[in-house]
């Protein structure tokens, strides 16, 4: 509120006395003689006065500019990769676990069939295996019971040893089989892992933040950021300016911000040090991180919050300015108003600071000390009620863009010719739809030579099935009828004697059948060979023929409903694999683009300025994209190690992605209006919003800092108020103001003079 003096219109005339409220901030005066004179780089005209010995804060103390973010999840794949697809878009709400991208794994999938195929044809064949064992064993047996009978002993001992090397064989081939299938196991393992990795997935629910572009390269690098997810839940202060390389917060042990003139205090939200050495290897530091000790004092997010360090600092303590202070070898002394003039008065001091000293004894409050300065009370002003407001550094941006599509480019997975384009520039597709025509270089000789492949081992399988039902056939002719004769002859002594004459060895055709069993086993065991081997080269020739027309024309299909973009290529034109070949515009929620001049941050409110129309809609930052996004350094800290990356954004440049608050917006806007945005560059709620005219600065010779004041009216004086002044701006009405944040109570009647010596570079 701004008002003229308490006597209506008259402007006040004639000096006040200079006095002031001493509030601890920044530079300062050194202790003086008699003869000091003050340190300031701009003199004026010497003002010399008394002011009230007070209460407030001494301790250096620093300000820096902070805003409320949500913790914000980077979700990207350990390796290189290709994007096949994305599934989110920016603003979206995700839960924890959601598919949010999926990477190119058709070559994995296909490699885990084929894993899986030998699998299953390794323990097929195993069986098969087991079979054939059995029936050597009985082979075996038959034989060792012949021997038996024609009391071979040679031929007994030999079987034996066969017996023995046939069931070590068999051992071996046990623990062979067993070792074979955990590898199989552990090979298909990893690659469903990986295929299972290449689902990107959210680490945590919230909003979507930021999406990679695919609209010119869908190939990602190791830990490139696809997408972010941003938990609203749980916030924190960003210091906008200072990184966590120059350890900013280890030269202080007290943090805190001011609210509604309000002191709350902040800690650090510290990285871990493996997470600090991982940033310093990679050059790459985050932003340093504030919380409040009560997080029930978490502003919005998307609000600024200036954070003071300090170091030692007292609070609301007993203290007189410096250059009130003079010393002499009896100590330090003060000259104190009396009814006669002033006073010499010796006292005793404790902390100070580059502006403050705290008083031990020898004063009280209220008590007038002298003070000499150079800083001039206006004679003319107006006068300004204080108040409560929210600050707003209000700023224009660049022409705003509605988004309401995005592009991915499709690429040829085949070296050759273009013969045909079925869709051109514009045209709607449907997933599945031929886009254009391609003849590969193989044509169809490739195709041929596959074929004959398949031909030659389909052959090859057919001659060991005659091969083994030959030997069958071979082994059931040689299969002897009779293999003995017996003989019997009378003796003497009217004993009988039995001579049984061998042809062939006893069980010999048992042994000829087991054999011919074993053979059978071993056809089944081929048969079921080529069986996975006839599958194996079928799915190639599909792959290799897929949408080939057995000329060596492919077609190329769209992959997704849409509308084709970019078809810039002629007839003729020879493509590579990986060659783009145009890209496929799909929809996606809207939200509008605009390009902003300095920083913006997630949350914060905009309005919609369209000057072709009376209606201003607002709407929210959603996120952000550019050297906004590129500037975030995320420290990641894994099962196994520590990420440290940031968003490759294709846009140069800030830019924000707002949603508007009322749909509204997208229907009403003018044809030929200028649009764009205005948005508040700072944000703080409840700070003491001044106008133009109020704030006045000093200029400290030896610290080269600047210190901030007001002047007070208090009855008919003014005095000297020192303040913690933060920014300058200029609010939605094009009018400049001043914002601070301590220094002043509402209710305090200020004087607003015609001009202000603060400089303009405080207005960014």
């Amino acid at each position: 509120m701004i008002r003229n003096g308490k006597h209506g219109n008259k402007i006040y005339k004639g000096m006040a006395l200079c006095l002031c409220m001493m509030m601890a901030l920044t530079g300062c005066q050194g202790y003086k003689t008699s003869s000091d004179a003050p340190e300031l780089i701009v003199p004026k005209v010497m003002n010399e006065s008394f002011r009230p010995v007070g209460y407030s804060d001494v301790g250096n103390t620093e300000c820096h500019e902070g805003v409320v973010v949500p913790t914000e999840y980077p979700c990207f794949w350990d390796n290189a990769a290709r994007v096949d697809e994305i599934y989110v878009h920016i603003g979206d709400y995700v839960k924890e676990g959601d598919a949010l991208a999926k990477a190119d794994v058709e070559e994995m999938e296909e490699t885990v069939k084929g894993i899986e195929r030998e699998k299953e044809y390794f323990i097929q064949s195993h069986c098969q295996d087991a079979a054939i064992y059995e029936w050597k064993l009985r082979e075996l047996g038959y034989r060792k019971s012949g021997y038996e009978i024609m009391e071979d002993i040679p031929g007994m001992d030999q079987t034996e040893l066969e017996f023995g090397i046939l069931k070590e064989n068999r051992r071996y081939e046990e623990l062979f089989y067993q070792y074979r299938l955990l590898q199989f196991d552990k090979k298909i393992k990893e690659y469903k892992e990986d295929i299972d990795d290449a689902v990107l997935r959210a680490p945590k629910s919230g909003y979507i933040t930021f999406v990679k572009d695919l609209s010119e390269e869908d190939r990602v690098g190791a830990d490139e950021i696809i997408a972010i997810v941003a938990d609203y839940e749980d916030a924190y202060v960003q210091l906008t300016s200072d990184t966590i390389e120059y350890n900013v917060c280890d030269r202080f042990d007290y943090f805190y911000t001011i609210i509604g003139g309000q002191r709350y205090e902040l800690e650090e939200y510290e990285y871990r040090e493996h997470e600090k050495l991982a940033a310093e290897r990679k050059g790459s530091y985050p932003k340093v991180r504030m919380k409040f000790t009560d997080a029930n004092k978490m502003p919005e997010i998307g609000q600024s919050v200036p954070v003071f360090t300090a170091k030692e600092v007292l609070f609301d303590v007993l203290c007189v300015a410096k250059d009130s202070l003079y010393e002499d070898e009896k100590g330090y002394y003060v000259y104190v108003k009396t009814e006669d003039g002033k006073e010499i008065r010796y006292i005793t001091i404790g902390k100070k600071d580059r502006q403050c000293v705290q008083v031990l004894s020898g004063l009280s409050e209220g008590e007038e000390v002298f003070y000499s300065s150079e800083a001039v009370a206006p004679s003319e002003y107006k006068v300004h009620t204080v108040n409560m407001g929210e600050y707003k550094d209000v700023r224009d941006t660049e022409v705003v863009t509605t988004v309401s599509t995005q592009k991915k480019i499709l690429y040829s997975g085949y070296e050759g010719k273009l013969v045909e384009i079925v869709k051109d520039d514009n045209e709607e597709v449907k997933k599945g739809d031929v886009i254009c025509k391609i003849k590969i270089n193989e044509g169809r000789a490739y195709l041929a030579d596959m074929r004959n492949q398949m031909e030659k081992a389909k052959k090859a399988h057919e001659d060991q099935m005659k091969a083994i039902d030959d030997m069958v056939a071979t082994l059931s002719e040689s299969r002897p009828e009779v293999v003995s004769n017996t003989t019997e002859t009378a003796l003497s002594d009217g004993q009988v004697e039995v001579v049984t004459e061998y042809f062939v060895r006893p069980y010999l055709a048992d042994e000829i059948s087991c054999q011919m069993e074993a053979e059978k086993c071993r056809k089944d065991q081929m048969i079921k060979a080529y069986a996975i081997q006839e599958k194996t080269q079928k799915l190639a020739y599909e792959k290799a023929s897929k949408n080939n027309d057995g000329t060596g024309i492919i077609s190329i299909l769209a992959d997704r409903d849409g509308i084709v973009k970019d078809m810039d290529s002629s007839v003729g034109k020879a493509f590579k694999v990986g060659d783009e070949i145009c890209k496929i515009e799909t929809e996606v929620p809207r939200y509008v683009e605009a390009q902003i001049p300095g920083s913006i941050y997630l949350n914060q409110e905009v309005r919609f300025i369209d000057e072709g129309i009376e209606e201003v809609y607002t709407g929210k930052v959603i996120g952000v994209g550019g050297s906004a996004a590129a500037e975030k350094v995320f420290v990641t800290t894994t099962a196994d190690r520590v990420v440290v990356n940031s968003p490759v954004p294709t846009e140069l440049g800030v830019f924000a992605y707002v949603t508007p608050d009322s749909e509204e917006y997208y229907t009403k806007k003018s044809l030929d209006g200028d649009k764009y945005m205005q948005f508040s560059a700072k944000k703080i709620t409840d700070a003491y919003i001044l106008p133009a005219g109020v704030v006045q600065e000093e200029e400290l010779l030896k610290e080269e800092e600047s210190i901030y004041y007001v002047w007070k009216i208090d009855g008919d004086r003014l005095i000297k108020q020192y303040v913690k002044y933060l920014y300058s701006a200029v609010d939605e009405e094009g009018i400049r103001v001043d914002c601070v944040v301590s220094g002043i109570e509402v209710g305090d009647n200020l004087a607003v003079t015609e001009s202000t010596n603060l400089e303009s570079a405080k207005i960014e």
